[in-house]
């Protein structure tokens, strides 16, 4: 190093790889520990569940039932002459999200039918997924607003950063129209 206070490339590189071995050699009982305390709350959660909330409001308004994950994995409509789903196509919206180190992609997918009056009927189901991190766990709730002609989903997930470290959670609202299309807040 230089003295007027000037790091080199070349001294950076070699700070940089005894820092790497510091972590390597760090006791697996200290990483447990931090692991434990560092699952965060992704940006973006606080506004998701007042959208959410909001869309709440507007189900009760409209007397539309708030639907679980789990009770859409028990009413897939697949038709039985050629085992797709019927009537259905797969919509997916994304957001950038910085995960980690990570400015990831955060997409959630949906599969829904539409019937001849503008409706969404069926909803098969709803996925979230990352470009680079992944989904260790997630559940969604979802209502139909607008007289059928929306379905509105939030999702609640545990992401684990790209290289398995630090563990978020966040709270994410999406928006799926009878027009194929969607949009994700």
């Amino acid at each position: 190093m230089k003295m007027n206070g000037i790091l080199t490339r070349r001294d950076f590189l070699g700070a940089s790889v005894l820092a790497f071995q510091g972590v390597l050699l760090m006791p697996d009982a200290a990483h447990a520990d931090q692991a434990n305390a560092s699952v965060l709350e992704l940006d973006g959660s606080i506004e998701a569940r007042e959208m959410w909330a909001e869309a709440v409001k507007r189900a009760d308004q409209e007397n539309s039932p708030i639907i679980s994950s789990e009770d859409d994995l028990c009413s897939i409509q697949v038709d039985p002459l050629n085992g797709v789903y019927s009537n259905a196509r797969t919509v997916s919206v994304s957001k950038r999200s910085q995960i980690g180190l990570i400015n990831d992609v955060i997409i959630i997918s949906a599969d829904y039918g539409v019937t001849s009056t503008n409706r969404i009927s069926p909803f098969n189901w709803a996925r979230i997924y990352c470009s680079a991190s992944s989904v260790k766990h997630s559940n969604y709730h979802r209502t139909v607003l607008d007289g059928g002609r929306t379905n509105a989903i939030s999702f609640h997930a545990e992401i684990v950063a790209a290289g398995g470290w630090p563990t978020y959670v966040g709270d994410f609202y999406a928006e799926f129209y009878y027009t194929f299309t969607g949009s994700f807040m």
